[in-house]
């Protein structure tokens, strides 16, 4: 797959790598938006999110 086709298939995690990076926040490979703009995120690795979540769950 392209790195572009990529892109499309996890909008918000590459949204959150690339164009809004200063916005993001990174708890054990999830990307968050940071809770003061809204508490969202994209993961790529469905069986590694418990202790991201929990982590970013304490700030919001």
């Amino acid at each position: 797959m392209e790195i572009e086709e990529e892109k499309l298939d996890h909008p918000v995690w590459y949204s959150l790598q690339e164009e809004h990076r200063e916005l993001s926040a990174e708890y054990d490979n999830i990307r968050f938006y940071k809770p003061k703009y809204c508490p969202f995120g994209e993961f790529i690795e469905q069986d590694k999110t418990t202790t991201g979540i929990n982590e970013y769950s304490l700030l919001t």
